[in-house]
């Protein structure tokens, strides 16, 4: 592991990394933000939280408001995922074996009128006197729980756990990934009032981890501790910033989300309103106009890349290229999660093998000699091959766990040295890098996967 950790004179730690991988995405997107244009459908999809068992709570046909009730989580009924928009139902698919549920909602007229749920607005008094009890009751009635999710195994958060510590990430080090600063601008006090509530959840320190010299008015918020990351992706991993603030040795468990959840919960707490605003970055080799577009969550991904498809098509990726998914058929919605959306040029992948790295799915390959790959398209180039031990992983891997010899327990199945090398603060986009530089062409997230499967059953 290596880092140099600074105190700066503002009173805040800074951790710089070295190591990690700049891939210089071509078509990141910056400010200012436009309009996405007409809402056309939304969609919310068990894809997005596989961790949860949902159950419809609609059907085909019917007609709902902002922020009703779509599916819930049949082991935690009080988590439930609200509508985005009102409209009509076209998709209610049930959950089944390998098909995770989808509801999707066609935009109306009615959504224009609609503001969703309502409560009473609070200042950060008053936030601070409901007590964790009220926090809690809040974000369940507005449909925010899910913002919330675990380390480890990336669970959602349980209402009735009080974690160890919280971790609100003000950063984002994904290629092509909106910058923080232009998501947040204007909007301080609804930054400020969302960390706050979510202070009030746990009794131990919540860590807002942030680019050097972001200005965030929450450093004299009670147990709030802003930490900036330098460096290259992943410093604005979740994985890297619990890996060098708060190791899970002993039983210990966090919670975390993201800046744009968080805004959306100070306006909850500070307006009285739910907000399933997003601001996303549309990017990648094939817009040759990168754009940052306000929306709303869960819209659907075509209608923002529209005239690039027009033009000549590709493959459509909601979230990272490193980590995202093919936005296509059911699935052509933003993720839950996901604040980019990127296009990238599809390619036949090779019959047959070759030794090096190149770019496929959706990703480019890195060479170890340092040479990068500037052709992003979706080409694979040979197949799976036995894992080859070099030292790169830990290079673009600079967490406190020795990455290699991770990697090489975790495609071994011995689960319980990888939980002692650390897996447990790491979910699949902390390993997509090494799966993005490796010669074998191992997607190393599958196996953290089984590994946190694995060890989730042995501690219940």
């Amino acid at each position: 592991m290596t880092r140099r950790l600074r105190r700066l004179a503002s009173g805040r730690l800074r951790i710089e990394l070295h190591g990690g991988l700049d891939l210089g995405l071509p078509g990141a997107a910056g400010a200012p933000i436009e309009s996405a244009g007409p809402l056309r459908s939304v969609a919310l999809l068990g894809h997005d939280h596989p961790r949860a068992r949902c159950s419809l709570r609609v059907q085909v046909g019917e007609r709902v408001a902002r922020g009703q009730t779509l599916f819930v989580d049949r082991r935690r009924p009080e988590i439930r995922f609200a509508s985005p928009a009102a409209g009509l139902v076209r998709v209610a698919r049930r959950e089944q074996v390998h098909e995770p549920v989808v509801v999707e909602v066609e935009v109306d007229e009615a959504d224009d009128l609609d503001v969703g749920p309502t409560f009473d607005p609070l200042d950060l008094e008053r936030t601070r006197a409901l007590g964790r009890e009220g926090v809690i009751r809040r974000l369940l009635e507005a449909g925010e729980w899910p913002a919330l999710r675990t380390r480890p195994f990336g669970d959602l958060a349980d209402p009735d756990v009080i974690p160890d510590a919280l971790f609100v990430r003000a950063m984002d080090s994904h290629p092509g990934a909106p910058r923080a600063v232009d998501v947040m601008a204007d909007r301080a006090e609804d930054f400020r009032s969302g960390v706050a509530a979510l202070a009030g959840l746990i009794e131990g320190p919540v860590y807002v981890s942030c680019d050097p010299g972001a200005a965030l008015a929450v450093e004299d918020l009670e147990r709030v501790r802003v930490v900036e990351f330098a460096g290259a992706h992943p410093a604005g991993l979740v994985g890297t910033h619990v890996q060098h603030l708060f190791p899970l040795e002993g039983g210990r468990r966090v919670w975390y989300t993201g800046h744009q959840e968080v805004l959306a919960i100070g306006r909850l707490f500070r307006e009285g309103r739910s907000d399933p605003e997003r601001v996303v970055a549309i990017g990648g080799p094939l817009v040759p106009r990168p754009r940052l577009v306000r929306t709303r969550l869960g819209a659907r991904v075509g209608d923002f890349v529209r005239a690039e498809l027009d033009s000549g098509g590709g493959r459509v990726v909601s979230g990272s290229l490193l980590s995202g998914r093919r936005a296509a058929s059911a699935e052509n919605h933003l993720g839950r999660y996901h604040d980019q959306v990127s296009l990238v040029r599809e390619a036949a992948s090779a019959i047959g093998g070759t030794p090096w790295p190149v770019p496929r799915r959706g990703r480019v390959r890195w060479f170890p000699t340092g040479r990068r790959v500037g052709d992003w398209t979706t080409a694979l180039h040979g197949r799976t091959r036995a894992m080859l031990p070099f030292a790169f992983f830990d290079e673009v891997a600079p967490l406190r766990s020795p990455m290699t010899l991770l990697l090489r327990a975790l495609v071994a199945g011995d689960f319980e040295t990888a939980r002692a090398l650390g897996v447990l603060e790491l979910e699949e986009e902390d390993v997509d890098l090494c799966s993005f530089v490796c010669p074998s062409k191992i997607e190393y997230g599958a196996f953290l996967r089984s590994a946190l499967d694995a060890l989730e059953v042995q501690a219940r």
